[in-house]
């Protein structure tokens, strides 16, 4: 039984905002119905209120960023062709191929994080161009949405794509 290699395998960068946003926004939450609580002014309170709706919101965006985790891609170059499989929690979740030669070019885009010259964290997006598309495309992209690595990662998938 002939069974591929596995060439590569990279996981997606996920930054510690989220978790960090969690618990700030939640502490302040529940700082603000606590707060809610003592106050009897009723424009004040209902001013109150609308902020606590819009920070708990904020908590559970950050929350289900969180929950929702990590992909893991496996990259595996077999016969002539590129395979991207796509993997979370262990469970494969979708495979997509490429030929080697219809792969062009890789391209990176740096996404800068933070504020201007205190750049928090750095993404990366990996793009190509494809022999008879006119666009370039993400290659690393699941759910509606591209997946992002950090540098280092990124530039260990171009250096095996582009091999």
């Amino acid at each position: 039984m002939n069974r591929p290699e596995i060439d590569l395998v990279v996981e997606e960068y996920k930054p510690p905002v989220w978790k960090v946003g969690l618990l700030a926004l939640g502490v302040l939450t529940a700082g603000g119905l606590i707060l809610l609580w003592s106050i009897d002014d009723p424009i004040w309170g209902n001013t109150l209120r609308l902020i606590i709706f819009a920070v708990f919101a904020g908590a559970v965006i950050c929350g289900l960023k969180t929950m929702e985790g990590r992909y893991t891609v496996r990259l595996v170059r077999e016969a002539g062709e590129i395979r991207f499989i796509y993997f979370k929690n262990g469970r494969r979740l979708e495979e997509e191929s490429l030929e080697e030669d219809a792969l062009m070019e890789v391209e990176t885009d740096h996404l800068q994080k933070g504020l201007p010259g205190l750049y928090l964290w750095d993404e990366v997006y990996l793009a190509g161009r494809i022999r008879g598309r006119e666009e370039r495309m993400h290659l690393f992209h699941f759910g509606g949405r591209p997946l992002a690595f950090d540098p280092d990662t990124a530039r260990r998938i171009r250096q095996f794509l582009l091999d």
